[in-house]
């Protein structure tokens, strides 16, 4: 397909414009920065790692809200259902990976507090 905006060809990836054209004077197959801007923007385009969200910190007392399926906690195994449960955070009691001891607004089986990792925590 041709690049509207310069003269190399630009080439299509699953119905995209590549990002990368080819140009002719390029001698290997490596891509350099698109001579063209035509192509549709996607919501990665500009994501970098730096862009990327950072695992959130939870202060004691806060409200959350807490995924428990799948989790163990005293002998009890929470169901694939339980996926919002309302809880405080207690405290951090790993930073590698961030898990937080919670504690839960109800009792399940007798069991008031559990140990979540942060990706499975929110706030309220």
């Amino acid at each position: 397909m041709p690049c509207p905006s310069s003269s190399g060809p630009c080439f299509v990836v699953a119905g995209l414009l590549d990002p990368f054209p080819l140009h002719e004077n390029m001698q290997s197959h490596s891509r350099i920065a698109p001579a063209c801007d035509h192509r549709r923007r996607l919501a990665f385009d500009r994501l970098r790692r730096d862009d990327l969200p950072v695992a959130a910190t939870f202060q004691p007392g806060q409200l959350v809200r807490v995924n428990l399926a799948g989790l163990q906690a005293e002998g009890v195994m929470f169901q694939a259902a339980v996926t919002d449960a309302v809880a405080h955070i207690v405290k951090l009691t790993s930073e590698q990976p961030p898990t937080y001891l919670v504690k839960l607004l109800f009792s399940f089986r007798g069991v008031t507090e559990v140990e979540v990792p942060a990706d499975r925590i929110h706030a309220a």
